[in-house]
């Protein structure tokens, strides 16, 4: 759940299916840490521009919306460096 908040946090959520209870969880968590953060949304929107512009993202962005991998050898390069987060 973690990794679908900060991939929430990090550019559009797809749509929540309304009988997924755990994406309804989901989603309130992100709607509460967005709620929370000390950023404007000017500057909210440049932080997921930045984050849409970068492949190195976008590839982790993949990678956590189509399910993290149970071996770090599966993962693509660039997403090495978050195993351990």
């Amino acid at each position: 759940m973690q990794l679908k908040i900060a991939d929430a946090l990090s550019q559009a959520s797809p749509p929540i299916d309304p009988s997924d209870e755990d994406e309804w969880d989901t989603e309130l968590q992100i709607q509460a840490i967005v709620a929370s953060m000390p950023m404007s949304d000017t500057k909210l929107d440049e932080f997921r521009a930045a984050t849409a512009a970068d492949p190195d993202m976008q590839t982790l962005s993949k990678v956590i919306r189509d399910g993290w991998p149970g071996d770090k050898c599966q993962l693509p390069a660039a997403a090495h460096p978050f195993w351990h987060a």
